[in-house]
């Protein structure tokens, strides 16, 4: 599951990836949520995406997810993580993998909720996102560095109270 699909990268990616899974991309912006299905189009995997429209924790709740294996859950929500990444209400989420970008800014005490929701019953990693640069991912990706400086811009500045770039990384103990 890929909740703030964006472009698709996540979920195109995780459907070429995983060739057994169904990737359910949920975006709330129209032109993202076809851009999404754009990239699973043209990276074949368009049979397997679903690119969906807002996720709110019925919704998710209502997946078709089996309990005992859970899912890979992939969430840049800018701030709508505390509401939907909730196992009480998405019970599911107590045997799944997760990568969620945290929004302490856009949903104060975010990082301390989940950390309590998951802490439990999954290993919790928080994981600050370090500068990105350049010329590093020119050399790998071997493009120009003023390209890949492109490419490593999200164009956000970041507010007072905004942490750059806070993941947190949880996997079920069981």
């Amino acid at each position: 599951m890929n909740v703030g699909s964006a472009l698709g990268l996540y979920s195109t990616g995780a459907a070429m990836r995983l060739p057994g899974a169904t990737v359910y991309a949920f975006e709330a912006d129209d032109v993202f949520r076809r851009r999404t299905m754009q990239s699973a189009e043209l990276n074949g995997v368009a049979n397997r995406v679903r690119a969906l429209g807002l996720a709110d924790a019925a919704v998710l709740a209502a997946l078709p997810v089996n309990m005992n294996h859970g899912a890979l859950v992939f969430c840049d929500c800018e701030g709508c993580e505390r509401d939907l990444l909730d196992p009480a209400r998405v019970p599911w989420l107590h045997s799944s993998a997760l990568c969620v970008e945290l929004h302490d800014f856009a949903a104060p005490g975010v990082t301390e909720i989940l950390r309590e929701r998951f802490g439990e019953t999954h290993f919790v990693e928080f994981v600050e996102q370090a500068p990105r640069n350049a010329a590093v991912w020119a050399a790998r990706a071997r493009i120009a560095e003023a390209d890949a400086a492109l490419m490593c811009n999200e164009r956000r500045t970041w507010g007072a109270t905004e942490l750059p770039g806070r993941w947190l990384l949880a996997s079920p103990r069981r």
